[in-house]
C-alpha cells in the first residue's frame, strides 16, 4: 500500500513538472512574442518617420519645380518685353540715322 501511495505521489510530482516545464515554455514563448511585438512596433515607427521625410522633401521638390517653372515663365516675359524694347530702338536708331543723314546731305 506505501510502494502504492508511493508511485502515486512520485506520478504526480512528475505530472507537476511536466506542466511546469510547458508553462516555463508558454511563458517563455510569449515572452518572445512580446519582444517582437515591439521590435516591430519600433520598426513600424522608424518605417513611419522615414516615409514622412521622404512625403516632405517630395513635397518640397515638388514646390521647388513649381517655383523654377514660375520663373522660367517672368523671365520669358522679360525676354520678350526686352526684345520689343530692343526692336523699338533699333527702328528709332535707324530713323534717326536716316533723318542725321539726310541732314548731313543738305549742308
Amino acid at each position: 500500500m506505501i510502494s502504492l501511495i508511493y508511485v502515486c505521489e512520485q506520478e504526480m510530482a512528475n505530472r507537476s513538472i511536466v506542466k511546469s516545464q510547458k508553462l516555463k515554455t508558454t511563458i517563455d514563448g510569449d515572452r518572445i512574442v512580446q519582444e517582437k511585438e515591439r521590435q516591430l512596433g519600433q520598426k513600424t515607427m522608424e518605417y513611419l518617420e522615414i516615409r514622412n521625410k521622404l512625403e516632405k522633401i517630395k513635397l518640397e521638390r515638388t514646390r521647388e519645380a513649381w517655383l523654377l517653372k514660375k520663373e522660367i515663365e517672368n523671365l520669358e516675359k522679360d525676354k520678350q518685353a526686352l526684345e520689343q524694347k530692343s526692336q523699338s530702338l533699333e527702328m528709332k536708331n535707324k530713323e534717326l540715322r536716316k533723318k542725321h543723314q539726310g541732314n548731313s546731305l543738305l549742308h
